[in-house]
């Protein structure tokens, strides 16, 4: 069976994405359809007819499971309470982590992002806290600040070279650079462990709810 989505990925990047933006206006609405649309890259066909739906283009059918805007974004309401209600905490925070980052400014210092003053989302706020909090046992690192650092690091590799990257967390929190390297490496191989579990949990759910094709694969990048 087909489903609206072609994966628990694609589902929660669209979803966080979608819920993230206030309904407002129809029309603002629908071009931020379109935006988030057109970020995925590869579409099914349904998602493709739904797209020139919206962009105004005639097409056979708009067939996105056929639901209309506003109904693409209860389901998408729909995905994100599922994260937040039926999962285990630290896999809903890992998953908080990646997809619920918001479209993030440039933050002028790390200090800043591990306040949480970029992303606009109160749940990658929590996720960030809740995962430095388990990790804090598990790390040579006792510096929170520190930690939720390496975690936005992770977050937003475009910017781990810059705002984040070793030699300026070093300075800021007097940590030697190995150290930095070997906490990242712990941190991002458990939030890869927490997402491959959290996926696999919501893609029996997502099935069951025809959000995802029955034949998908549970893969995560």
């Amino acid at each position: 069976m087909n489903g609206i989505f072609d994966s628990v990925e694609q589902a929660l990047h669209v979803s966080f994405l979608v819920t993230s933006m206030p309904a407002r206006q129809r029309n603002t609405f629908r071009m931020a359809l379109i935006q988030i649309l057109e970020s995925v890259g590869i579409l099914s066909d349904r998602q493709e007819s739904f797209l020139a739906y919206l962009r105004g283009e005639k097409s056979g059918s708009v067939d996105f499971s056929g639901l209309s805007a506003d109904e693409v974004r209860a389901q998408c309401a729909m995905v994100v309470a599922t994260v937040a209600d039926q999962l285990p905490e630290n896999e809903r925070n890992a998953l908080w982590i990646r997809f619920a980052r918001g479209i993030p400014a440039r933050p002028k210092s790390a200090t800043v992002a591990a306040d949480c003053g970029v992303p606009p989302s109160k749940e990658w706020k929590r996720g960030v806290f809740g995962v430095a909090n388990e990790m804090r046992t598990t790390l040579t690192i006792s510096n929170r600040d520190a930690i939720v650092a390496l975690i936005a690091a992770h977050a937003f590799p475009h910017q781990r070279e810059r705002e984040f990257s070793y030699a300026n967390l070093s300075k800021e929190f007097g940590i030697p650079v190995r150290t930095l390297e070997r906490a990242a490496f712990t941190i991002r191989k458990r939030l890869r462990v927490l997402e491959h579990q959290a996926i696999d949990r919501l893609h029996l759910l997502f099935e069951r709810d025809g959000l995802v094709s029955t034949e998908e694969c549970c893969e995560t990048a």
